[in-house]
């Protein structure tokens, strides 16, 4: 059983983010499936049953469609706002679903969850605008939803809060901005064998006051999991975190907390004439609270070869990937914003005993 509370803060509006003005019609509603029962107990037992069973992919109806799908034919599909969950219930946050596509080509369950009862987000063409593109005629009818993102209020075009492919999910924190992302589990990362990635293959949705949980069954060839992420947005984005994990089979490299950023160069690895932008990276720094209470910063780096570093510990008090430099004209960039791509900051709950703080920096030339 694994607890962990993580703090993103400020932040760059990722790729699929956008979204189509409202249309001037009445409120839509998403549809919905029979209620059934719910509750985190029920879902420990789904995950453990599920650990006992023999591990089956995901499959992928409409794969070879999407493995085909032009990337900017796929950026032209947008969710319609009207069709958002909770849209005109002024306590609500409202969401909105992400279209497959190329890169997130796995559907995945959604359900909403009011009094104890869990009613499922049935999948609709109608949901999206496909802009001519025609995907809507070639893919299955019940091809299904990528992810799901909480917006930043009734009528909003913005989003605070997202979950797509694999078991990523992210927060644009307090500047509205995406960068870093956080994931649920790292299997085998920076092994010579191949990196496993186990994914939430199903969530459920609640909201109370401006908490916005979100549970997940996690499922992978070696691993099972059942999550909940208790987030609430005010001056940063906290999220608490619970998490309880069954092992299908031996693992040799377990990642708790793990986060992921992007890291080109900066004032300490610049290349010549490489880019006209000064600095490139969405993270510029390692920031570690050791068990004895001692800070450490490690600065990140492009290396030749992949990099592994590992800082031992005992009962960390957090680490996270931090974007300290927040000038802009370090940067320049007005595009990407990369002075406000948000930190991540992990505080274990409990005592998570030895174990090593590990940064693996993967070498990039673009």
């Amino acid at each position: 059983m694994i607890d962990r509370r993580s703090f993103l803060a400020t932040g760059f509006g990722w790729l699929l983010a956008a979204a189509a003005p409202a249309a001037p019609v009445l409120q839509r509603a998403t549809l919905l499936g029979p209620p059934q029962p719910f509750g985190f107990d029920r879902l420990v037992k789904l995950a453990k049953a599920t650990a006992g069973e023999t591990y089956r992919p995901p499959a992928g109806t409409a794969a070879d469609i999407l493995s085909r799908m032009d990337p900017a034919a796929g950026q032209k599909v947008r969710f319609r706002p009207d069709y958002e969950l909770w849209r005109g219930q002024p306590t609500r946050q409202p969401v909105s679903f992400f279209h497959l596509n190329r890169y997130a080509p796995q559907p995945v369950k959604i359900y909403a969850v009011a009094g104890g009862m869990a009613r499922e987000i049935v999948y609709s063409t109608q949901y999206f605008d496909y802009a001519g593109t025609g995907l809507d005629t070639r893919l299955p009818a019940d091809a299904g939803f990528s992810g799901f993102r909480v917006m930043n209020g009734q009528s909003s075009l913005t989003d605070w809060l997202a979950f797509q492919g694999a078991s990523y999910f992210r927060s644009s924190g307090s500047e509205d901005q995406y960068g870093a992302s956080a994931r649920g589990i790292a299997i085998n990362t920076a092994l010579s064998t191949t990196e496993e990635f186990p994914r939430f293959s199903h969530f459920w949705l609640s909201e109370q006051g401006q908490t916005v949980t979100v549970y997940a069954l996690l499922d992978g060839p070696s691993i099972t999991g059942a999550y909940r992420f208790d987030a609430v947005k005010n001056d940063t984005v906290v999220i608490q975190v619970h998490a309880e994990l069954f092992a299908r089979a031996d693992i040799a490299r377990l990642g708790i907390a793990p986060l992921t950023s992007m890291y080109w160069y900066g004032e300490n690895s610049r290349a010549p004439s490489v880019d006209w932008r000064p600095e490139i990276h969405d993270s510029d720094g390692l920031s570690m609270w050791t068990g004895t209470g001692e800070r450490i910063w490690r600065p990140l780096n492009n290396p030749r070869t992949l990099q592994t570093n590992s800082f031992a510990d005992k009962g960390p008090k957090g680490f996270g990937l931090m974007q300290r430099d927040r000038d802009f004209e370090n940067y320049q960039d007005d595009g990407a914003f990369y002075n406000k791509r948000p930190g991540i900051w992990v505080e274990p709950r409990g005592d998570w005993g030895e174990g090593v703080v590990q940064l693996i920096e993967i070498p990039t030339e673009d």
